[in-house]
């Protein structure tokens, strides 16, 4: 027990030094490595884990995800560069106005997360730079939609969504991706209402104390002018085809979601090509190596933060504190919906989270005539979208990466649009279920 204290303790430790360090604006790669290092002495392997767990998780992660986020940077790219990205933000200014533009691009992102694009940061980097810089927002304005886009109602709440969250308890529990409906829809009115509500709130309140748009060096512009733009309907059209082609390749050739959507944006980028030509784009692969160039950092700090969190699973304090979660003695509803947030939180990830949960629980919860398995498949998922967003998840990272804003200048907003909105939407959930389910 002494040493499952000390675990304990240096886990804690280095948890709220990544805060801090995160925070403060030390190098990411540097916080990761030193958080790392500091947990990986209370691990069986000691230092030597680092070889054993860290790096090969780290190598598996920039593996499996290198061509999704690399093609995903060369057809963000690709949008940013032609102009296809400066039209869609005019038409969509002109449309909705100037103060509801964060709803307009918190939708956007729902449509590429629900269309399987997995890494829809970069169309919405493209996209929203101009919006931020007519309208003279900060950036931060931008990435609380996208946050909230990808990381709140298509993640998990929502019914029917190709999602790893949501396809994860079908494993256990023999569920369908619809499963929990009644749930789904109260949870996700909800959630669109406080996203849509903080959005305008946030927007109003920049203005109000004169925080104005920044643009970093390395951020890409193109004429201003309409008549140097390609028609916005060409921009609309390629965000279409990589929704399109990735369904497409999912649900009618049966492929895996990250072969479908590596296989769409290759297709995406030749569309969009084909649609400009070399008026807008002259110099394709270029612009393609750009793309490639700006996701590769982003890819690795998000492999650093998973590979961190690994080892925190191999110490002697996570194993007693997941059976420490597993053993509480709650009603079934409530106890998905604290368990998974906690699990999800140590491992910052949802769905190892839910997976690690309905392990343990998913037997005797398919046995328990009084249990309602579309119930508890809903309240996992949505639970698995809360703490998982915490600093210390790759994700997180990534995406402050792509907008280049420190934490400090953006995780507040991600906070509040990643994981206070599914806390508040899995509170809800949980009362509905034990009152009617």
């Amino acid at each position: 027990m002494n040493y499952i204290a000390v675990s304990l303790g240096v886990i804690v430790v280095a948890f709220v030094l990544f805060f801090f360090l995160s925070f403060k604006g030390v190098n990411l790669f540097a916080t990761v490595l030193l958080c790392t290092a500091l947990v990986a002495m209370v691990t069986q392997e000691g230092l030597a884990s680092i070889f054993t767990v860290f790096m090969p998780s780290v190598g598996n992660v920039f593996a499996t995800y290198f061509l999704m986020y690399t093609l995903g940077g060369a057809f963000g790219y690709c949008l940013m560069e032609s102009g296809l990205g400066a039209s869609i933000a005019k038409h969509l200014i002109r449309v909705f106005g100037e103060k509801g533009i964060a709803v307009v691009l918190y939708f956007i992102t729902c449509l590429l997360v629900a269309g399987g694009v997995s890494s829809y940061q970069f169309a919405i980097l493209a996209i929203a730079l101009p919006v931020l810089k007519q309208a003279n927002l900060p950036k931060k304005v931008a990435l609380a939609a996208m946050s909230a886009g990808g990381g709140s109602v298509i993640y998990g709440t929502l019914i029917g969504m190709p999602t790893a969250l949501n396809l994860a308890p079908t494993t256990f529990l023999g569920t369908s991706t619809t499963a929990g409906p009644v749930i789904s829809i109260i949870c996700s009115a909800f959630s669109v209402a406080f996203v849509v509500w903080y959005l305008l709130y946030l927007s109003k309140r920049c203005r109000a104390k004169g925080e104005e748009f920044v643009a970093h060096p390395e951020d890409t512009f193109v004429a201003e002018n309409d008549e140097q733009l390609p028609p916005a309907w060409k921009g609309y059209a390629c965000i279409a085809c990589i929704i399109g082609l990735s369904l497409l390749f999912q649900y009618a050739l049966k492929l895996s979601a990250l072969q479908a959507v590596v296989y769409a944006q290759v297709l995406s980028i030749v569309f969009c090509f084909l649609l400009v030509k070399k008026a807008f784009l002259p110099h394709l692969l270029d612009t393609c190596t750009k793309g490639f160039q700006s996701s590769v950092i982003p890819l690795i700090l998000i492999a650093f933060v998973c590979g961190y969190g690994t080892v925190v699973q191999k110490t002697a304090a996570f194993q007693w504190i997941v059976n420490a979660v597993m053993s509480m003695n709650m009603h079934p509803y409530l106890l998905t919906f604290v368990a998974v947030n906690l699990l999800s939180g140590m491992t910052a990830n949802g769905v190892a989270g839910v997976n690690l949960y309905l392990q343990t629980f998913g037997p005797g919860l398919m046995s328990d005539p009084t249990v309602n398995l579309g119930v508890i498949h809903r309240l996992a998922s949505i639970s698995g979208s809360g703490f998982d967003s915490l600093p210390h998840n790759g994700a997180i990272s990534f995406q402050l990466s792509v907008f280049r804003l420190s934490y400090r200048e953006g995780y507040f907003q991600q906070f509040m649009c990643s994981v206070l909105v599914n806390l508040l939407a899995g509170v809800i959930a949980v009362i509905v279920a034990m009152l009617f389910f």
